[in-house]
């Protein structure tokens, strides 16, 4: 479920102006959703922009309708990604069909992911040729799985996986890559140092899985001083069923929270190079602006955008 692969080459697959050489993936957005009621697909639909540039997205398959918890009875897949921005994923699938019952049970399912690339360059002013950059990121977001029924037959999940990552010109290295998947009959299996950060509940006919991570990794890799960078964030979501009873699943990571890249190197700086994105940011107001970056994203979160 990685998207540097997938995405990173859609992201690449357009001519983007930028600041950096050639040897880094070029700074852009995309994203690609897909929905299933059925048989029945609409998509995949993959859009791509340059920086600076915003991409937002969502298809639906089905018949549509009133359904549980406000959702609908149908497959919605739905991301969107800005530069300079954040990220998000949303992929549903639900609720009950007529169709469902005898022979083999018909499935629905959604999945959407996005990709956002940035460029940074690094400068110093005590004479060093290499800086430490540091990473602070926050994400939130939520898994749900549904069966009225209790039944054992069928499969019920949703899936999220989150990656971050840096290329210098040897390809993308990744410094944080997680993931969790909330399955009916399995519960929460979650991958990665978020998993801790997992909190389950009951819901009515099933159970949800919220996540609120916020960690910072000083040191968490090293740049040549004066050399364009670049920064990847890519996030997937997946929802599943199959089998011929009211089912639902839910992974909403539309509304996550940031990244943010700092150093406190001594007499270093850290610039965003993204074309109508020049940001120095200097130490030690780059931990202190992270910080309030945080704060202001917890206190601005009011539930999905449409």
């Amino acid at each position: 479920m990685k998207l540097i692969g997938t995405l990173g080459m859609a992201v690449a697959g357009v001519v983007f102006a930028t600041q950096a050489t050639a040897a880094i993936v070029p700074s852009g957005v995309a994203l690609e959703v897909i929905a299933n009621y059925e048989g029945i697909t609409s998509g995949p639909i993959v859009l791509s922009q340059p920086a600076p540039g915003s991409v937002n997205h969502q298809v639906f398959a089905g018949p549509g309708g009133t359904g549980m918890y406000g959702t609908t009875d149908e497959a919605s897949a739905h991301a969107r990604a800005l530069v300079p921005g954040t990220v998000g994923s949303y992929s549903q699938a639900c609720c009950f069909s007529p169709g469902f019952g005898g022979g083999t049970p018909a499935s629905v399912s959604a999945q959407a992911k996005a990709s956002q690339v940035t460029h940074w360059q690094a400068q110093s002013s005590s004479g060093a040729t290499s800086v430490d950059i540091d990473v602070l990121a926050f994400i939130d977001g939520s898994l749900k799985t549904i069966d009225f029924a209790g039944a054992s037959i069928g499969d019920v999940y949703s899936t999220v996986s989150f990656t971050m990552g840096y290329d210098i010109g040897a390809g993308v290295q990744n410094v944080f890559d997680v993931s969790a998947t909330l399955d009916v009959v399995s519960g929460l299996a979650a991958n990665g140092d978020w998993s801790s950060s997992f909190v389950t509940s009951a819901i009515p006919g099933g159970a949800s899985a919220a996540v609120n991570y916020n960690n910072f990794y000083a040191n968490a890799f090293s740049v040549q001083v004066n050399t364009p960078f670049a920064w990847v964030v890519e996030i997937e979501t997946t929802a599943f069923i199959t089998g011929p009873y009211e089912l639902g699943s839910v992974a909403d990571f539309l509304n996550t929270g940031g990244v943010s890249l700092s150093t406190d190197d001594n007499g270093a700086t850290l610039q965003n190079i993204t074309p109508n994105a020049v940001v120095t940011v200097p130490m030690p107001l780059a931990l202190l602006g992270s910080a309030v970056g945080v704060l202001a994203i917890i206190r601005r979160k009011s539930g999905r955008v449409a």
